[in-house]
């Protein structure tokens, strides 16, 4: 194990507060990083309990920040999809079962 030279904030093992100083610090040996595969099973929008396509067919890149690369299209909701969303949770908010539920699940 090597020790490297790093400089950052830590507790005072004497004083009760942080304090920025130079110290050394035992370090493992450099670790190769592994890109693990990204797997996206669903690329729909989820309204009313389904995935469904959105409603223009729009859809955008989603890139893995790790490579660059492209992971998957993804549907691209709009105000047509915001309203179908709106409108399937406020019909499950007053048929569904939750304004009958108290805080605490009783």
């Amino acid at each position: 194990m090597k020790r490297v030279l790093r400089r950052g904030r830590r507790m005072s093992s004497t004083k009760n507060y942080f304090s920025t100083e130079t110290y050394y610090s035992p370090i493992e040996e450099e670790t190769t990083m592994t890109t693990p595969s990204v797997q996206v099973d669903c690329t729909k929008l989820l309204i009313d309990g389904r995935f469904v396509d959105s409603a223009s067919g729009k859809t955008f890149t989603t890139v893995d920040p790790r490579t660059g690369e492209t992971i998957a299209r993804v549907s691209e909701g709009d105000s047509e999809d915001v309203d179908r969303a709106v409108s399937a949770a406020r019909k499950a908010f007053d048929r569904g079962p939750w304004p009958r539920m108290t805080a605490y699940g009783n």
